[in-house]
């Protein structure tokens, strides 16, 4: 029965076996039929192509020569070619091209050309088969020049609420060239604007005409410029009425339920364009910390326009009054903490009040941080030249890189208290810029000479480090397992102080070889408030940031939404 069937299925196999030979061989003279086909040479017509005269406004009018007929010449071709080249030809992008650059003198001249075609089209495969032209002949005479100024007319009407600013013209001059009867009564160029329903600036690509002193269009070929177009720029703009607001940071015990406060008056109104209206909701007066206000006081402000605004009118000072009701002092003692999230199979040392330290404070986000990121100490300032070079720093930050790190190196002597001693690490660093290792040094004061420790100078422009980091998201990964070390070898030494840091849980990394440390040079100013007398140096640091502009007395300001 086993031979009988397979008997049965050759004749399938043989005729499956000959539609396949075939299917071959129909591919094979179709192949060959449509090779044959695109390698016949086939003729095309291009019609029309104007002319284009190189060199027409450089070295012939660096002779006061110009064409005054001829300029305008269009060539018909008929082109010969394989028919795969001619099928790919572009008919719009066919130029002919006569150089004017052998012209030395007026009168009647014979300018060859040449014929290009886009980049994809072999040239040596094409060829001129007959043109309506083989020369061009134009006419050449002396040039003069002059420039007129531009107006510009407008028509229609800005929508409604909307009112149209002031108009610029880009150039706001035409430099003509021609004959000089040709020139002598041309006044002025003109362009028209349609700026009907706009609500919104106006920019727009103007054709300019000629007009002469009686304000008659001038109509003249011969007359021309480099200048096709003219770019006119209308502003449009709009009025929008927003509050004038104080922010008020409340403290513990003081609320905005414990104050009133007026504003007078409360309101401007703003002048501007709409998409930059619509981002404004309210001008910011000031930041004021409740815990710093008087009982009550009254504020004198003036008030500035954001910026792309103007005010509608003009607007005195304004003046905040703010009166600070039920507020009282009482003395708390706080005996209970609740310290959690510590390793599974570990527990809180009794007695234990303490946070674990900076290293648990960044792996407390673990879940929440998912893209490369910077850690800083929350109350210090660091200057913006420090949070750019991190940022760029991390802008590099792929996978393959998750150990490489970085951290701001501040120069040592923009760290420095007048009131005392500060302690900082000491950044020690390759060639290539890459930390080796911190040399956490104290008893840093300052000197006559820079800096000194223990009697021993120190090179007051050392970079150390301000607990500024770029970190990647799997370094929360080492973190964690850090953190499970730390409660095995570092708590039980020291269970109700040990702090998990940070700074030094990279140095352990870093000596391990498991993360590299770029350290990235910043010159800000770092300050913080390391002694009760540094209060003050702080509050008169960030007032001369703010009245050397580098910050806005309204701090948020600045910020696009």
């Amino acid at each position: 029965m086993e031979t009988k069937t397979n008997t049965n299925q050759n004749p399938d196999k043989s005729r499956k076996v000959i539609r396949i030979v075939i299917s071959i061989l129909v591919a094979i003279a179709l192949w060959v039929y449509v090779d044959r086909g695109l390698s016949v040479e086939v003729t095309m017509k291009v019609n029309n192509v104007p002319v284009e005269f190189s060199g027409e406004d450089t070295s012939l009018a660096e002779k006061n020569l110009m064409l005054l007929s001829g300029y305008d010449t269009t060539i018909d071709l008929v082109l010969k070619g394989p028919r795969s080249e001619l099928f790919k030809l572009d008919k719009s992008k066919v130029r002919i091209v006569a150089d004017t650059s052998t012209i030395q003198e007026t009168g009647q001249q014979t300018l060859s050309y040449q014929v290009y075609f886009q980049d994809d089209i072999q040239r040596s495969k094409i060829s001129v088969d007959h043109a309506s032209a083989y020369s061009v002949t134009v006419t050449v005479g002396e040039m003069d020049s002059k420039t007129v100024p531009i107006r510009c007319d407008i028509v229609g009407s800005t929508a409604k609420g909307f009112t149209a600013g002031e108009l610029t013209l880009d150039p706001a001059e035409l430099n003509l060239r021609g004959q000089r009867d040709d020139l002598l009564n041309i006044a002025y160029a003109k362009v028209t604007l349609d700026i009907s329903g706009a609500d919104r600036t106006v920019v727009q690509a103007l054709e300019w005409e000629l007009y002469d002193y009686n304000d008659i269009k001038i109509d003249n070929p011969a007359v021309r410029s480099k200048v096709k177009t003219v770019q006119a720029t209308l502003p449009v703009k709009t009025s929008k009425e927003v509050d004038l607001v104080v922010n008020f940071v409340p403290a513990a015990g003081s609320t905005l339920d414990t104050m009133q406060y007026t504003v007078s008056p409360d309101k401007v109104t703003l002048v501007g364009e709409k998409d930059v209206l619509d981002t404004i909701d309210a001008i910011v007066l000031d930041t004021l910390y409740l815990q710093d206000l008087q009982p009550s006081q009254s504020l004198t402000y003036s008030v500035t326009a954001p910026e792309g605004t103007t005010l509608a009118e003009n607007v005195g000072p304004v003046t905040v009054t703010i009166v600070v009701t039920g507020v009282t002092e009482r003395n708390v003692t706080v005996t209970a903490f609740n310290c959690e999230n510590v390793p599974e199979g570990f527990s809180v040392p009794e007695g234990r009040s303490k946070p674990w330290g900076t290293g648990q404070a960044v792996l407390a986000c673990k879940g929440i941080i998912k893209e490369p990121f910077a850690v800083i100490n929350a109350d210090d300032y660091y200057g913006k030249e420090a949070f750019v070079r991190l940022h760029d720093f991390l802008q590099g930050y792929t996978p393959d890189k998750a150990g490489d790190l970085a951290m701001a190196g501040f120069v040592l002597k923009n760290t420095l208290s007048d009131n005392g001693a500060v302690t900082r690490g000491i950044c020690q660093m390759n060639e290539a810029h890459y930390l080796t290792g911190v040399l956490e040094t104290s008893g840093i004061e300052k000197t006559a000479d820079g800096a000194a420790a223990g009697g021993k100078s120190i090179d007051i422009d050392s970079l150390v480090s301000m607990n500024m980091w770029a970190l990647t998201p799997e370094f929360v990964e080492l973190l964690e397992s850090g953190f499970v070390e730390f409660f095995e070898k570092a708590a039980p030494a020291n269970p109700l102080k040990a702090e998990y840091l940070l700074p030094i849980y990279i140095d352990e990394l870093l000596h391990a070889d498991k993360v590299s440390v770029k350290v990235l040079p910043t010159h800000d100013k770092w300050f913080g408030v390391t002694y009760a007398e540094d209060k003050q140096t702080v509050i008169d640091s960030f007032a001369k940031l703010v009245a050397d502009g580098v910050y806005r007395k309204d701090l948020f300001s600045d910020l696009k939404k």
